[in-house]
């Protein structure tokens, strides 16, 4: 194990910038080797006490350099390990010496503490590697041999060479099968830039008794071998451009030259630049052919610098040869330049975007800026500054780090973009500038928001267990899970409310009794879902409404008076009470009609005031009782609001969808209210068919939800006006109309053809199903009223002799009756009363009832044209009405709340 050798402290200065060494690292270790530690190397942990220390977060500047990925970092102690095994020949090919360089951020979770250190390791060689030849082997083919057709003796014996030979000979070996191997052989080495073709004679002699000898003359061409190496005309070159020359122009030439011929001698030149020289290699370039050497990019921010490259020149030998020529390249100053700028940000998530948290802390490190201008005196002098109020930049020496001045809010702002500006001190001042961004990444830091602090609801009493009353609405500006949040009652157990934790909307789980509590209130939470999850509230009052469903009360049981006093004595002033509430409760005071003496001697007036028709006499009569009774006075229902729309609106009236929405997708969704009660309140939704030719659009006639019936179509219009109708179910109903624009967005959109049908067979099915729909909810409507007819006709009358007893009862009063014309209501029972009803269908133009009281009633009659009942001789009527002395115009109904014994007359 290799471990930290001496790390060094190079400078540790006021500016919070430190640069440290580590190493030597031998490479080949392998992974999770230690190599140092940042904390101890830097003296930071004698810096800061220790409490301190525990708050420090040791981070990589930049995550994706490729140094960094080679090593890991305890974030907490500084320590600094391998990642991975360190190959010293790939990341510092060819090089004598091997340094990695990158940074480390020291920042306080707590405190305003920040240090920049910029490390250093040094990878140290080892001998892993073997020489090696760049062809495994190598073969020379042999002369050819003489062919002697002779065998034995006879055949050949003797090669040779006849002179001249030199500077060859001949090697000749005989095999086991007597053939001849025959080899030139070079005595010494053959120089073809000397001599390059030779002409030699070859004898072959046989063994005969007499000799023979053939010949083979023998050409030797010498070719070519790459045996010389590419010659510079100098060793070293030095050039000088001004920093405005323009791209593409020649700084200077190389040239070098070979002896060898065809590929051998053909020569390409390569420029490098030291491996850490990465400006250079963006400035300048070499033309392989020619080795002239040009600029790459514009020169002005690099005035005054000077860099040093080696040129190759290069034959293209099979075995190339190789020479090198140093190369100086100065890029003279000639005027004032604007700085020129380098940005390097912390934790990036793509090119020049950094993500930081909206809860990150006052002065979190962002990244870090350098700021470069090699102008002379003052000129070079740089002032950098964040041109965003939530950044600022700190002077740390040769660089700056770019810090948070504030703090962020995601839902104020989700992106920020944030310049920095950098100017220099020479005259005129230059000024650059460069920008990176920041997405703002979301904390749980917003409570849902209901719509309203409080709701109001109102609830008619003796509703329907699972009614709904009313929908809670709120709304969370975070994002992601954080915003996504779930209703709740509080206290949890409640046996009276219940809600829907995703719609919000709030039902009732029992039955109300305005008489047992006439205002009930619950407090809803919105929960989000985030960690640690928010939490809002909302107060929901639900009024319980009174309904007509107590008979009242007089509570007045005796009335003292003193004999005499004539007619028309005060006698006192009846109190009654009624448990409901408002127009139910209040009270009107009647005696009915009766031939005793109580009801010829005193008078009940509706207010409950009682007078004596005749003076009193005690000695006459001490005590008399009367038989009374209070009458409610109720107020129903008229269908005189017509549906009021909230949405579609004439200042909100326009939505768009996507034009490959699917069918049946809901578009939108229309609101109508109406304030009447019961039917009357109840809305069925249309659209008009003549802004829907297209048949494009289908509405829900109850939810009020707009979709989409079939495909759009390419012939199909972009803008749609369409208007929507909503009518109420009253016996007259009433409607209203909101013009709703719908844009079709046909971005991008390309068509389909349609389907294999005909669109003509189209329309017919489609045609053929809307009738068949029509034909079913027709029948439908005729039972129903057929139902309701029989149901009427049914009524039986009261036979006689069973006559009820008749008293002066509660009942309401029906709104039809106009509103100028109402008087009183009442209703009677009696002992000596009966009332009769006759079937009657509305059609005809006589059904009737009859009630048999006193004198003063005699009939009442309806009539089923006008559905309205005519009556004569009412002892309430008052003259009031004008021309109709001795008649009064009364109608008929059960109560609306179909209590027993109830009957409403109006007047």
């Amino acid at each position: 194990m290799f471990y930290l050798l001496f790390p060094t402290l190079i400078s540790v200065a006021s500016s919070q910038s430190v640069k440290v060494t580590l190493g030597p690292l031998r490479e080949e270790q392998k992974a999770s080797t230690y190599v140092g530690n940042i904390a101890s190397a830097t003296s930071i942990s004698r810096d800061v006490t220790q409490i301190e220390f525990t708050t420090l977060r040791f981070d990589f500047l930049d995550p994706s350099d490729r140094e960094t990925h080679l090593f890991s970092i305890n974030g907490r102690s500084g320590a600094l390990f391998t990642q991975t095994m360190i190959d010293r020949e790939s990341i510092c090919p060819e090089m004598e010496e091997c340094v990695l360089k990158f940074d480390v951020t020291v920042s306080s979770e707590v405190t305003a503490f920040l240090r920049l250190v910029e490390v250093s390791i040094s990878i140290m060689d080892i001998n892993d590697n073997m020489p090696t030849f760049d062809t495994d082997e190598i073969t020379i083919d042999p002369l050819p041999t003489a062919i002697d057709r002779d065998t034995g003796e006879n055949s050949v014996q003797k090669y040779k060479l006849v002179s001249p030979s030199e500077p060859f000979s001949l090697n000749v070996e005989k095999t086991l099968n007597n053939k001849f191997r025959v080899s030139l052989v070079a005595n010494s080495v053959l120089d073809r830039e000397k001599q390059d073709r030779y002409t030699l004679l070859l004898t072959a002699t046989d063994g005969g008794p007499q000799p023979m000898t053939g010949t083979l003359t023998v050409h030797v061409n010498v070719t070519d071998t790459n045996d010389n190496s590419p010659t510079f005309t100098q060793q070293d070159y030095s050039y000088s451009v001004v920093e405005t020359a323009g791209v593409g122009d020649v700084v200077g030439k190389l040239t070098a030259t070979d002896k060898d011929i065809g590929k051998n001698g053909d020569i390409r030149y390569t420029i490098t630049f030291p491996p850490r020289d990465t400006r250079g290699r963006t400035l300048f370039a070499i033309d392989q052919f020619t080795g002239e050497i040009t600029i790459k990019s514009p020169l002005q921010y690099d005035a005054g610098k000077t860099f040093d490259a080696v040129v190759e020149a290069k034959d293209q030998g099979d075995i190339p040869h190789i020479a090198e020529a140093a190369v100086t390249l100065t890029i003279v100053n000639v005027g004032n330049n604007a700085p020129r700028l380098e940005v390097k940000l912390q934790k990036t998530v793509f090119e020049n975007t950094v993500l930081i948290s909206e809860d990150a802390k006052n002065s979190t490190f962002v990244g870090k800026l350098t700021a470069v201008d090699n102008d002379p005196g003052a000129s070079g002098k740089v002032d950098c500054f964040s041109a965003h109020p939530n950044f600022k930049t700190d002077n740390f020496g040769e660089y700056y780090a770019i810090i948070m001045n504030g703090s962020l809010d995601r839902e104020q702002a989700e992106k920020i973009d944030v310049k920095l500006v950098c100017t220099d001190a020479g005259s005129p001042p230059k000024t650059a500038s460069s920008t990176f961004h920041v997405i703002v990444s979301d904390i749980n830091d917003n409570a849902p928001v209901f719509s309203q602090i409080q709701y109001v609801a109102n609830v008619t009493e003796e509703n329907i267990v699972g009614k709904q009353i009313l929908k809670l609405t709120a709304e969370d500006p975070d994002a992601g899970i954080n915003r996504v949040f779930t209703f709740s009652l509080f206290p949890k157990e409640n046996s009276v409310f219940s809600i829907d934790r995703d719609s919000g909307i709030l039902k009732a789980r029992t039955t109300f009794d305005h008489e047992v509590e006439k205002r009930l209130n619950v407090i809803v939470l919105a929960t989000d879902e985030g960690h640690p999850s928010l939490v809002s509230t909302a107060t929901v009052v639900v009024n319980i409404l009174d309904i007509n469903d107590n008979y009242p009360e007089i509570i007045t049981r005796e009335l003292r008076v003193p004999e005499g006093g004539g007619s028309m004595k005060y006698i006192g002033k009846l109190e009654g009470s009624d448990k409901d509430s408002g127009l139910n409760s209040e009270l009107v005071f009647s005696m009915p009609p009766t031939s005793d003496i109580s009801g010829q001697t005193f008078k009940v007036n509706p207010d409950g005031v009682v007078l004596a028709l005749q003076e009193l006499d005690r000695e006459t009569r001490d005590k008399y009782i009367l038989h009374l009774e209070v009458l409610t006075v109720l107020v129903e229902d008229i269908n005189d609001h017509a549906p009021f729309f909230h949405f579609p609106t004439q200042r909100n009236k326009t939505v768009s969808f996507l034009w490959s929405m699917p069918v049946n997708r809901e578009i939108t969704r229309v609101n109508a209210t109406d304030d009447d009660l019961g039917e009357n309140k109840t809305i069925s939704y249309f659209i008009s068919s003549k802004y829907n030719k297209a048949d494009l659009f289908g509405l829900d006639k109850t939810t009020g939800v707009l979709y989409l019936r079939r495909k759009v179509k390419d012939t199909d219009d972009q803008n749609h006006r369409l208007m929507i109708g909503a009518q109420d179910w009253g016996v007259e109903p009433r409607e209203s109309e909101a013009l709703l624009e719908i844009i079709i967005d046909v971005t991008n959109a390309t068509f389909s053809a349609l389907d294999g049908r005909d669109p003509e067979e189209k329309y017919i099915l489609i045609a053929g199903g809307v009738a068949g729909v029509t034909l079913l909810f027709s029948v439908f409507i005729l039972v129903i009223i057929f139902v309701i007819r029989r149901g009427n006709n049914s009524r039986s009358s009261v036979p006689p002799g069973k006559e009820p007893d008749w008293q002066l009862v509660k009942t309401g009063i029906q709104e039809e009756c106009g509103k100028g014309e109402v008087e009183k209501v009442v209703a009677w029972r009696g002992s000596d009363a009966d009332i009769e009803f006759k079937d009657f269908d509305e059609g005809e133009p006589d059904g009737n009832f009859s009630l048999h009281s006193q004198p003063d009633v005699t009939k009442i009659g309806i009539d089923g044209t006008s559905k309205k009942c005519l009556g004569e001789g009412s002892p309430w009527n008052s003259g009031k009405d004008g021309g109709l002395q001795g008649q009064v115009v009364l109608g008929l109904g059960s109560d609306p709340y179909r209590k027993h014994d109830f009957y409403t007359f109006c007047k």
